[in-house]
């Protein structure tokens, strides 16, 4: 649809075909986007923007959540995303023009 606002997509191979994984997909203007993901065990992390905040998305084996994250003024968008652990992931980007660094350690994000 033409002039519709982006909303994230997720695809998981099945061993035979990729079939799509409901996510949470931020309603907001300029809509939402994943832009890297990376993997620990059964925990996944997919990490882009939703509207002008930060957005980073936590497959638990089971479902895709939202975590809440850190966002300061301005255009913010994340681009990477690496996973120590299952308690440990740390995400790269962009907040207002200046470099963003999200850390999550098991219970909050925080940037830095």
């Amino acid at each position: 649809m033409i002039g519709a606002p982006y909303r994230t997509l997720i695809l998981r191979c099945n061993g035979t075909r990729w079939v799509r994984v409901p996510s949470p997909s931020p309603a907001a203007d300029g809509g939402s986007q994943l832009h890297a993901v990376a993997a620990t065990g059964k925990i996944v992390w997919a990490v882009g923007y939703a509207g002008l905040k930060t957005l980073i998305e936590r497959w638990n084996g089971t479902a895709w959540t939202r975590v809440i994250t850190p966002s300061p003024p301005g255009a913010d968008d994340l681009a990477g995303v690496t996973a120590i652990s299952a308690r440990d992931a740390w995400t790269v980007g962009q907040g207002n023009g200046q470099t963003l660094i999200v850390h999550w350690n098991e219970r909050v994000a925080t940037a830095g």
